[in-house]
């Protein structure tokens, strides 16, 4: 401000003016800053016009303001807007690095408004343009998602691109980018499995660049959410909340997401860790300690072969050391920064990024071992003490009496309850969820959730205009759990309310009474819970009274 005032009549007051509207866009005062350049334009002649005023002005500002507009509708999210502005900028730019970075911008916008075909041709003339290795990197990754996909020509020209970045040996670094372009260019072209493909080998090839093993990871796990395959998309989004910036846009949706299908997976893995000890429980006593023999060889075998990889790669990092000359003699391995990158660069090339937390070495942190040639019919429990190494260890685990198969029973019962609840609620699946429910019925009769259940498939039917099916429930609840609040609950739909307000109202009761016993006002303890007995009767405070 002090400059404008002391230079009212001189080119720097303009300038000055400029860096005063950039400095209020950096600051995020969008207000202030628009004021600040359209009182320049409209003292100065506007920038985008041939014909100025004849009023003093430095050239630099001349060029400058229409990038300095473009940044503040940029900045608001006023993407049409500032596209007039990037043009002018190109067009007054004389530096070839700013006219790239314009054009660059300008194709972003285009893509970001849906003009596909603007921008497309924007990042080709990018690539014809002399950009920057890096720019020129990403102009293309831009265009596999902006090219004409209805032009055969365009399109087998931009596959024949990144075919031939694949192959370059100096864009290994950047091939999971590669991978993640041409998985887009095979979406847009409808070749749903291809893409698939393509997405699996970026993550695999993905080792520094941890946002794009999220995005190629977040689309996958999308994907198979898309198509029902939730333990897929679980085991997605579990990579995906490892390495995606809790700043992204996408985050909270994707941890949601992620939070929801962890459950779901969690009581899927136990219905199918007690089916599979039923199932090894009712073999014969030969035949299952042949399969319990068979797991226990090839833990050793995986054991062993683990501690020889680490022998090997221990041999060679020594092997390495030993070798490095420049080396430092310090006393103390952390100080001597060449031993501790060596160290890093092994770890890395072994584990991965890995994130700092218990048991880091597993990737799952559940693990369950399969037997019988691996196809998942049978299964054991979680093992990673070698020290449990033995036949009556997992023999133990196994549900050989009535007492632990019904304990079994009941952890089954209680995952398939879980599910339909999350079917239900969290993933609007209420053909899944009925079909659990009723199976929980079919095959485990008298359990716990009973009543629940049937009162919830009334509801689910009713709702499905279903009226048959939801008044063979309601008739099976009224007739079996008669004084259970969800029969209660059919006959009486205030019924919840009632009896929360009547739980309140025992509960004040209850505090009298208390207070009379702590004042050793026994006569009229008595006198209460004697003339009140039908009130407090079988309601959840009955106890306290008696």
């Amino acid at each position: 401000d002090y400059v404008v005032r002391l230079f009212k009549n001189s080119p720097i007051r303009y300038d000055n003016m400029l860096w005063m509207g950039k400095a209020y866009i950096q600051l995020g005062n969008y207000e202030r800053a628009e004021v600040t350049i359209d009182y320049i334009k409209q003292k100065s002649g506007d920038p985008l016009v041939k014909h100025y005023s004849n009023f003093k002005r430095p050239k630099t500002y001349e060029r400058d303001l229409p990038a300095v507009y473009a940044d503040l509708y940029i900045r608001q999210g006023r993407y049409k807007e500032a596209i007039p502005f990037l043009l002018g900028a190109i067009e007054l730019s004389n530096v070839k690095k700013d006219r790239l970075r314009y054009t660059y911008v300008l194709a972003q916008l285009y893509q970001r408004i849906g003009k596909m075909n603007d921008a497309s041709q924007l990042y080709q003339k990018i690539l014809k343009m002399g950009a920057r290795y890096d720019m020129a990197f990403n102009a293309k990754l831009n265009l596999a998602k902006s090219f004409n996909v209805n032009d055969p020509t365009e399109t087998r020209n931009v596959k024949k691109l990144f075919s031939k970045m694949a192959r370059d040996k100096k864009n290994k670094e950047f091939l999971d980018q590669i991978y993640y372009a041409l998985a887009q260019i095979s979406f847009r072209e409808k070749k749903k499995e291809e893409g698939i493909e393509y997405l699996e080998k970026s993550i695999s090839s993905s080792l520094n660049n941890k946002n794009q093993k999220a995005l190629s990871c977040m689309q996958l796990a999308d994907i198979y959410f898309s198509d029902k395959k939730y333990e897929m998309s679980e085991m997605y989004y579990d990579t995906t909340i490892r390495y995606l910036s809790k700043d992204h846009k996408d985050y909270d949706n994707v941890l949601r997401k992620y939070n929801v299908l962890s459950e779901l997976v969690k009581n899927m893995k136990i219905i199918e860790l007690e089916d599979s000890l039923q199932r090894l429980a009712r073999l014969s006593e030969r035949d299952r300690n042949r399969i319990i023999d068979k797991i226990i060889n090839n833990k050793i075998a995986e054991m062993n072969e683990e501690k020889q990889k680490e022998y090997e790669s221990q041999k060679k990092l020594n092997e390495i050391n030993s070798n490095k000359q420049n080396i430092s003699k310090s006393n103390w391995y952390f100080y001597n920064a060449t031993a501790v990158n060596l160290g890093l660069a092994e770890f890395k090339a072994k584990w991965g990024n890995r994130v700092l937390e218990d048991k880091w070495r597993l990737s799952n942190k559940e693990v369950v071992m399969s037997v019988e040639g691996g196809n998942g019919d049978t299964q054991l429990l979680e093992e990673s003490d070698s020290g449990n190494l033995n036949r009556d260890s997992y023999i133990s685990k196994l549900p050989l009496t009535e007492e632990k198969i019904k304990l079994s029973n009941a952890r089954i019962v209680e995952a398939m309850y879980n599910i339909g609840r999350i079917y239900k609620d969290e993933l609007g699946e209420d053909r899944k969820a009925i079909e659990l429910y009723e199976n929980i019925l079919d095959k485990y009769p008298g359990n716990r959730y009973e009543p629940e259940i049937m009162y919830i498939l009334y509801l689910m039917y009713t709702d499905n205009n279903n009226r048959g099916r939801a008044e063979i429930y309601k008739k099976r609840l009224l007739e079996s759990y008669s004084e259970s609040d969800y029969a209660k609950l059919l006959q009486n739909p205030n019924y919840m309310e009632e009896k929360n307000k009547k739980d309140k109202e025992l509960l004040l009761l209850y505090e009298e009474v208390y207070d009379k016993y702590k004042e050793m006002n026994y006569d009229k303890v008595i006198s209460i819970c004697d003339n009140r007995k039908e009130d407090y009767k079988n309601s959840k405070y009955e106890g306290y009274f008696r």
